[in-house]
């Protein structure tokens, strides 16, 4: 079966046209709203190490929910070649919508694309939603489910194909969160306002979804000729467990600005034990520093992306103080490409040093801690 590439041009022409230069970041406020709608004021002061969660303060961007103005990114003179090095094509982005016979999203469910030879595998998240991404635009072969999509039971809707299966299909309960965290002494300056932030997170997570199974990882890491490479704590549904392992983590290490990033998501890929059925699964990635670049890490790190997407893992970096501009790109693809989205941590907390103003529009200043229960809630719910 063949889908027609008009499908390609067709998502094209619903999105909203923009230009890169035509937005700044919002200008923020030094009194803000959070999340349940009371304001505050940011204290730059010192915090006691016991009161330490709850005060980093970060904004979210989803470049799928902005897509012409990431295609105006990909164009521009200044930040194009940033986001082509790491050969991650974007050009073409294929949407899908996969219902079972009762309506229902069909959560997890395989999505195998393929155009004009190129192939993408990425797995439905728990709207029934796939994202494919190709570099260019040809007929499209579609398979969901392992069976070939028969373009008489397809149509297109809001710029997505909509796949409607004639059987139910099972929904797993199990939500598996991991944790990727840069350990290297550079983020020393925000990794114990971290640790405390997750410790209160998995602590809320549980709390409110006590009748979900929950489990959770994490991955530390620093890089080579460091004390260590990674240190892991695998899934479990023992939160105690896992926020013990956390908070024996510190800073140390590393020295120039690459880290072992693609190591990290080796571990986390390859060693941590990912349910096989589930309702969502997602990698938070704290890090300050991309990986290596040399030819070998960089096809690793882009197979690495194609792995997560295949195996339905959504990956969500969070970028503390001390990115660049190439650094961005690369986070926001590594979101993109595996149906995340992009978080960076601001100023306006005072804590750690200067953070990179990201190249996005308006967005809401939230705590980091608020920012990520909501998330997490958006990928149960």
């Amino acid at each position: 079966m063949r889908l027609l590439s008009w499908l390609f041009v067709s998502t094209t022409l619903l999105l909203t046209a923009c230009t890169a230069d035509s937005y700044t970041p919002a200008a923020l406020p030094t009194t803000f709203e959070t999340v349940d709608g009371s304001e505050s004021t940011p204290d730059r002061g010192q915090h006691p190490a016991s009161d330490r969660s709850g005060l980093i303060t970060a904004g979210e961007w989803n470049d799928l929910d902005h897509w012409g103005f990431w295609q105006d990114l990909t164009g521009h003179q200044e930040y194009g070649h940033s986001i082509s090095d790491w050969g991650i094509h974007t050009t073409e982005r294929i949407r899908i919508q996969v219902t079972d016979a009762s309506g229902e999203p069909a959560r997890d469910v395989e999505v195998r694309a393929a155009s004009g030879g190129q192939h993408f595998t990425t797995r439905t998240d728990h709207r029934g939603r796939a994202e494919c991404f190709f570099a260019t635009a040809s007929d499209l072969e579609l398979m969901v489910d392992g069976r070939e999509v028969d373009e008489r039971v397809t149509e297109e809707v809001s710029g997505a194909i909509v796949v409607r299966l004639d059987y139910e299909t099972e929904r797993s309960g199990a939500v598996d969160l991991a944790f990727l965290v840069d350990a290297t002494g550079s983020m020393g300056d925000e990794l114990e306002f971290l640790k405390d932030d997750l410790h209160a997170i998995l602590q809320e997570v549980g709390d409110k979804h006590a009748t979900i199974q929950l489990r959770t990882a994490a991955v530390f890491y620093r890089d080579t000729d460091d004390a260590y490479l990674t240190r892991h704590s695998p899934f479990t549904e023992d939160l105690a467990t896992m926020t013990a392992f956390i908070a024996q983590q510190s800073a140390d290490g590393g020295g120039d600005f690459p880290e072992a990033v693609h190591t990290a998501l080796q571990v986390a890929l390859h060693e941590l034990r990912w349910s096989t059925k589930a309702r969502t699964r997602v990698a938070f990635l704290l890090l300050d520093a991309p990986p290596h670049s040399d030819a070998q890490t960089v096809a690793t790190y882009r197979g690495l992306l194609e792995e997560a997407a295949a195996a339905g893992i959504h990956l969500v970096p969070i970028v503390a103080s001390g990115i660049d501009k190439p650094t961005e790109f690369l986070m926001r693809l590594t979101a993109i490409v595996t149906n995340g989205t992009y978080v960076f941590i601001t100023d306006d907390s005072g804590i750690g040093n200067d953070h990179l103003e990201p190249t996005v529009g308006p967005f809401e200043v939230e705590y980091l801690k608020d920012l990520l229960l909501r998330l997490i809630d958006q990928s149960i719910d």
